[in-house]
């Protein structure tokens, strides 16, 4: 698994300015292949550890390349997961830690320009 260059280099912007470098600084993050659950198409998938960057990675769907938009949402939300897990969330899902995070980073701008 390697890290498109280009999806790391917004993960490394987007972990500088929006989560003060708190999350994994050396996570792979790339295109890969992604499933449909029930008829729902999956932008994107997150793996998390509690080990930092060994073994978490981020996988956004191919078909996001040219639509950078979506891909850097994906990309946010992913991290938005990221984030949950180390402040505690169990599971990888929109919890209420996921959802306050989400909304904290609209608030603060975020997604201005990509939605």
């Amino acid at each position: 698994m390697k890290s498109d260059h280009y999806l790391n280099k917004k993960y490394k912007i987007y972990n500088r300015v929006y989560f003060r470098n708190r999350l994994p600084r050396n996570i792979c993050v790339f295109y890969g292949e992604g499933y449909c659950l029930e008829k729902v198409h999956v932008h994107g998938i997150t793996r998390c550890t509690m080990k930092g960057c060994c073994g978490s990675w981020i996988r956004i769907i191919p078909e996001l390349k040219e639509m950078k938009c979506v891909a850097f949402m994906s990309l946010l939300h992913a991290m938005c997961h990221l984030k949950a897990l180390y402040a505690g969330e169990v599971y990888l899902n929109h919890g209420w830690k996921w959802q306050r995070e989400m909304k904290r980073l609209a608030n603060i701008g975020a997604f201005n320009n990509i939605w």
